[in-house]
């Protein structure tokens, strides 16, 4: 039986693509200031109801992020394979695929959600446990959406 070699390289060659091609990180720093307008007008919508839908908006904000690095996956993956790779060409493509990326950020915040849920009944450190766990195996979910195309709950069992 043979053991599987993890090649680290890899992100050591990957920094140089990353700083020649600065656009990739625009999705999730548009990401980060949609995050802080709602962070700092949710008490605002949701102060009359007790701050009810600050977890909703938090969570479409975590939709956001996950829909964001999708599209960083794409120009990443693009940029990766020697091609010509634009912000552009990224977000057409992302457009295209939208569905399907967000059905899998859905589905992965359920997963995780249900996770941590579970955790505050069993300990909250069973509770981290099972977070890690459940990012530790759905790590591939949204880059099987945004690269490999697939709808959103293939993507959650790819």
């Amino acid at each position: 039986m043979r053991s599987a070699r993890i090649d680290v390289a890899v992100y050591w060659r990957s920094i140089p693509l990353l700083l020649r091609h600065l656009s990739i990180l625009a999705m999730p720093a548009c990401a980060g200031v949609i995050d802080w307008a709602v962070n700092e007008t949710a008490p605002y919508l949701t102060g009359a109801m007790g701050g009810l839908g600050t977890g909703l908006l938090q969570m479409a904000v975590q939709i956001v992020y996950l829909f964001a690095f999708g599209v960083a996956v794409i120009q990443a993956n693009t940029v990766w394979r020697g091609r010509r790779a634009t912000f552009d060409d990224a977000w057409e493509e992302a457009r295209h695929k939208a569905g399907g990326i967000v059905l899998a950020a859905i589905g992965f915040q359920f997963v995780l959600y249900a996770a941590a849920y579970l955790g505050t009944l069993l300990g909250p450190v069973i509770g981290v446990t099972l977070q890690l766990i459940a990012a530790f195996f759905l790590i591939y979910t949204i880059p099987a959406a945004a690269i490999g195309g697939m709808p959103g709950s293939l993507a959650i069992s790819a």
